[in-house]
C-alpha cells in the first residue's frame, strides 16, 4: 500500500465517512483494492493537476470518498457534488465540518433533472454516478453544456459509460487525454479535454 492511501485510511474523517451508511459499492478508497485505489487517485492527482481547478462537478457522492480525497491534495476549492441517497448529505456535512480545504455543496436527486439547474463554471468534473440507462450520456452532455475543459470519467469498463464516452468522442470537441496509470485499474477511468475553442 502507498503511503498516502495508508494515510488517507487511517484518520478519523476517513473511519466516519466509512460508517455514514452500510455498502457494498465499491468507491475511491473503501471497499476497492489497493492496486485499484492507487491506480484511480494516481490517476485524479494527474488530472486535477492538468486542470488546476477552484470549482469541480462530482457525480455520485456516495460517502464522500472523491470530496475527501481532494480535501488531501487540494486547497481552496468548491465540489458540487451529486446524488440520489439522501443519506449522502451526512457524509458531504461531515466533510465540511472536518477540514477547510474544500467546501462541498450536496444536490440531491437525479442527475438528468438536477444537473439541468446547475449555473457554476466548473474546470473539472468526475463522472462517477448512475450507470442505467441514458444517466451516463446525460452527465457528460451536461458537461459539454457547462463548457467544463476537463472531464474525468470513472467505469469505462461498463458499456453504458463506454458508450456515452465514444459517443462525447465522436459528437462534441472533447478529446481522450487517456489514463497513465490505467494498467492497474479495472475500472477504467479516463480523462477527456475540450478543445480551448470550445470554451
Amino acid at each position: 500500500m502507498s503511503l498516502f492511501l495508508e494515510y488517507a485510511r487511517s484518520t478519523d474523517l476517513y473511519r466516519s465517512l466509512c460508517a455514514v451508511f452500510p455498502s457494498d459499492d465499491g468507491n475511491l478508497l473503501e471497499q476497492t483494492n489497493d492496486r485499484i485505489a492507487a491506480a484511480q487517485t494516481e490517476f485524479l492527482r494527474w488530472a486535477l493537476h492538468q486542470a488546476d481547478p477552484k470549482v469541480i462537478l462530482e457525480t455520485g457522492t456516495n460517502k464522500g470518498m472523491f470530496i475527501y480525497f481532494v480535501s488531501l491534495v487540494a486547497r481552496g476549492v468548491t465540489i458540487h457534488t451529486f446524488d440520489t441517497d439522501p443519506r449522502s448529505a451526512q457524509a458531504v456535512e461531515l466533510i465540511n465540518r472536518a477540514q477547510q480545504n474544500v467546501a462541498a455543496v450536496f444536490h440531491e436527486g437525479d442527475t438528468r433533472q438536477t444537473l439541468k439547474e446547475l449555473n457554476v463554471s466548473p474546470q473539472f468534473a468526475w463522472i462517477d454516478g448512475g450507470h442505467e440507462a441514458d444517466i451516463p450520456l446525460n452527465d457528460l452532455m451536461q458537461c459539454f453544456r457547462l463548457r467544463i475543459p476537463y472531464v474525468a470519467v470513472d467505469d469505462t469498463a461498463y458499456p453504458t459509460v463506454h458508450g456515452a464516452v465514444q459517443y462525447m468522442l465522436e459528437n462534441t470537441p472533447y478529446e481522450a487525454l487517456g489514463n497513465p496509470f490505467a494498467h492497474h485499474d479495472r475500472r477504467k477511468a479516463l480523462l477527456l479535454h475540450l478543445g480551448d475553442g470550445q470554451r
